[in-house]
């Protein structure tokens, strides 16, 4: 009775155990953090339902508790299957429960129609602090209700929309309302692999974030105006593990060439709030590689970069590149380029990043 924390991911839960578990959570009144509640026990704190088979129907089971549920903080639904109508229960959840915290639904396939849900109940819900809602196809019409959802929301500090469809047009509209939010602290919008524990979607290679260099401008110029984002992933940040490697080696990007890495240079210089930034896995070439470098000389408040994958940024090896960071690493700070790339400082400031966030999943989808 004593347990705290319970772990299911990739079990066979479905929509009958969801339901099992809802009923638990209904009656349970010290849950701190939303995990997998068992019958009787009145101290779990954790709850991890990671790509366990949940649908709508199981997700419907689960949002009636949240609205009775009082002392919830975290529910983790990854890698399911909820849909579009899962995603309206959980918002409906959203507008009664105050007390949520976090909650993650990346890779169930939602959609824009799904996001406008969630984006709606954001505009009332004030509990919530970090959503993650990649790899759910939300394209740039869910980009744009997020968007709106920013404009009116002052307490989510954590948002994840890797892997989404998003272009740049999307990208615009997040940009636009980066300038007017003061609250959010990170801001991914690639991916991050930890050990493997994201999963591939049949169309894959349709969903990434193809924003290129027009939308690392519009974000530049919102990183001008900016005071309150600390963390932006515009790559692949991959945190160790074979799978992990296999799923970054082929990997695509965000499209960021050196136009859109000269721009973000150039916000480098003006930003004084941001701490890191991915760039993995893009087209920056040597040029963009030069521009970042000189960029930090007179930066003081990036602690990490993560370049790796550039590979024609290899050729920047050179004296130029690393006399630049020269003084920058010097003060203790990562910049990681890892194999094809730059230069290496271990702990690799992605993994080290992820290691610090940590859940041992895909972070911030």
């Amino acid at each position: 009775n004593g347990a705290r924390e319970l772990n299911l991911n990739r079990n066979a839960v479905g929509d009958g155990g969801a339901r099992e578990l809802a009923l638990a959570l209904k009656g349970n009144s010290t849950l701190v953090e939303l995990a997998l509640a068992l019958k009787g026990n009145s101290t779990l704190v954790s709850l991890d339902l990671w790509q366990t088979g949940i649908g709508e129907a199981g997700v419907r089971e689960l949002a009636l508790a949240l609205k009775e549920n009082s002392s919830l903080t975290s529910l983790g639904l990854e890698n399911n299957d909820i849909g579009e109508g899962g995603a309206r229960e959980v918002a409906l959840a959203l507008q009664e429960n105050s007390t949520l915290a976090s909650l993650g639904l990346a890779g169930n396939g939602i959609g824009e129609g799904g996001a406008r849900e969630v984006a709606l109940a954001l505009q009332e819900n004030c509990g919530l602090v970090s959503l993650g809602l990649g790899d759910n196809g939300i394209g740039d019409g869910g980009a744009r209700e997020v968007a709106e959802a920013l404009r009116r929301n002052s307490c989510l500090t954590s948002l994840g929309l890797g892997h989404s469809g998003i272009g740049e047009a999307g990208v615009r509209e997040l940009a636009l309302a980066l300038q007017e939010n003061s609250t959010l602290a990170a801001l991914e919008l690639g991916i991050r692999v930890v050990g493997g524990r994201r999963r591939a979607a049949a169309d894959d290679a349709e969903q990434f974030n193809d924003f290129g260099d027009g939308g690392a401008r519009v974000l530049a110029q919102a990183l001008k105006e900016n005071s309150s984002l600390t963390s932006l992933g515009l790559g692949v940040c991959r945190g160790g593990g074979r799978a992990g490697r296999r799923q970054t080696s082929a990997a695509q990007d965000n499209g960021i060439g050196y136009g859109g890495a000269r721009e973000l240079a150039l916000a480098l210089k003006q930003n004084s709030s941001l701490a890191f930034l991915d760039l993995g896995y893009n087209g920056i070439g040597r040029g963009g590689a030069r521009e970042l470098a000189q960029a930090l000389k007179g930066n003081g408040s990036l602690t990490s970069l993560n370049l790796g994958g550039n590979a024609k940024a290899t050729a920047a090896r050179g004296k130029v590149v690393l006399e630049a960071v020269g003084k920058w690493r010097r003060h203790g700070k990562a910049i990681s380029m890892s194999r094809r790339n730059v230069l290496h400082r271990g702990p690799a400031a992605c993994s080290s990043f992820i290691a610090k966030e940590g859940r041992g999943r895909a972070l911030g989808r």
